[in-house]
């Protein structure tokens, strides 16, 4: 089986039955694990919120998906392939907490926030989610079946 890790800020769309996405230390930020099995698409974006909002760039290049115009961007390519809205099966991993804070600097919560509002607005169900609180999490997904593994901090495995 192949795998392809996918960095923070990044999206990565397959219709290969062979592939094991994953996305390591999510911290605040938040991966959206898609699959239909329809048309056996998966896809993985990892949503940042940028810390420039006029950059969309961090210094190593990559081009942050950012929670509004990256989902749009991220469904634009499955409908693109074939897609439907009424078969894809998300998952959301992420948005950890690490310290107490008040909730306007928890950014992990607001990108959370974000992301369900677009998906309900877009009338998209998320099938599953692992979110929230003082975790660190890892996500890994299977593209043949769309199984989502999460990995949490001290050893935990939960499928979602």
């Amino acid at each position: 089986m192949k795998s392809m890790e996918v960095k923070k800020g990044d999206l990565f769309i397959c219709q290969d039955k062979n592939m094991l996405l994953e996305a390591r230390g999510l911290g605040s930020c938040l991966a959206i694990c898609v699959h239909d099995p329809v048309t056996l698409t998966s896809a993985l974006g990892v949503a940042v919120l940028p810390a420039d909002p006029e950059s969309m760039h961090d210094k190593e290049g990559y081009s942050f998906i950012e929670p509004i115009s990256g989902l749009a961007g991220l469904f634009r390519q499955l409908q693109g392939m074939g897609c439907k809205s009424k078969d894809l099966k998300i998952s959301l991993v992420g948005a950890g907490r690490y310290m107490s804070c008040p909730p306007e600097l928890d950014t992990g919560a607001h990108l959370y926030k974000i992301v369900r509002k677009v998906l309900a607005k877009n009338k998209v169900k998320v099938h599953g989610e692992s979110v929230g609180g003082p975790l660190n999490r890892s996500v890994e997904m299977r593209s043949a079946t769309g199984e989502v593994k999460v990995m949490v901090s001290g050893g935990e495995e939960v499928l979602l």
